[in-house]
């Protein structure tokens, strides 16, 4: 069994209209925890990794006719969940697995979708996952033993 954990703490700042601020669309920090297990005799490994983004300020929103903002001042943290089961044998092996398993999302990754040409359209608001939890399978053939 192997367990892995790490941490890192983001303070990035950028100078904008004179005035230092923080770095927009950048996670604050990000946490990832991983565990591997491979059985006595390495026919099955198991493997997780959670990993918990930190939010962060997006961009200065500008107001609207009706007086409200765009969008928020700042996004949240969240959760991203992915493990994998493989089966070994001796000149291949078979997984399968999948990502983003908390299937978080974020809601609006385009602002103003409905009118690209409009003055309030913008596509760069981007800061997490555009897809929900996504499963895969596959073979590894091991051409070094064969």
């Amino acid at each position: 069994m192997e367990l892995t954990a790490a941490y890192r703490w983001n303070e990035v700042k950028c100078t904008y209209g004179g005035q230092l601020m923080e770095k927009p669309l950048t996670s604050r920090y990000k946490a990832l925890i991983t565990a591997s297990y491979k059985t006595p005799l390495g026919l099955w490994q198991f493997d997780a990794t959670l990993q918990l983004n930190g939010g962060g300020r997006l961009p200065t929103p500008y107001t609207l006719p009706d007086g409200t903002p765009s969008w928020n001042e700042r996004f949240g943290h969240y959760p991203q969940l992915s493990a994998q089961v493989t089966r070994w044998f001796r000149h291949f092996s078979v997984y399968v697995g999948g990502e983003n398993l908390t299937g978080f999302r974020q809601k609006q990754t385009i602002i103003n979708a409905t009118a690209p040409w409009s003055s309030t359209f913008d596509p760069t608001m981007v800061w997490g996952p555009v897809h929900g939890a996504v499963a895969y399978a596959g073979i590894r053939i091991n051409i070094g033993r064969l």
